[in-house]
């Protein structure tokens, strides 16, 4: 009898820790709470080509706003994760074409200052890569 010819998962930097369990609210431009957030499994982004959840955890702090907004992200193996960076965005992760290091490129929308002077914003669009240790900005666009 044969065995299947079974890739095994890449090993991931950092240690697997319990992920945190966050519920965060989000403030209008009003101080009011215009939204929650909280932990979770972003579906169909598959960051490590073996399917692996990739999951994301929104800050324990108060007082954040809809252009203040980031999460903690972890790629989760059984019932821990590894910690592979902090990303800024409004949304959950896109896939992109490429890849660095083994690991799958995303893309997040993110709210950026277009004039400093009047608080004016706008949206751009951040791409991620791996660096080997952890998802790092490239360009907003």
């Amino acid at each position: 009898m044969t065995t299947p010819n079974i890739e095994p998962k890449k090993t991931l930097p950092g240690n697997c820790v319990p992920i945190p369990e966050v519920r965060a609210e989000i403030h209008d431009t009003h101080g009011q709470v215009g939204w929650v957030i909280e932990t979770h499994v972003v579906p169909g982004l598959d960051l490590d080509s073996h399917g692996s959840p990739v999951v994301l955890v929104p800050p324990h702090r108060q007082g954040m706003n809809q252009f203040s907004m980031w999460w903690r992200l972890f790629i989760q193996r059984g019932d821990c994760g590894h910690e592979l960076g902090i990303i800024i965005g409004m949304e959950d992760p896109v896939l992109e074409l490429d890849e660095s290091h083994g690991m799958r490129n995303f893309s997040m929308v993110e709210s950026i200052s277009t004039d400093a002077n009047d608080g004016l914003r706008d949206i751009g669009t951040t791409i991620y890569v791996f660096n080997g240790e952890r998802y790092v900005g490239s360009r907003t666009e």
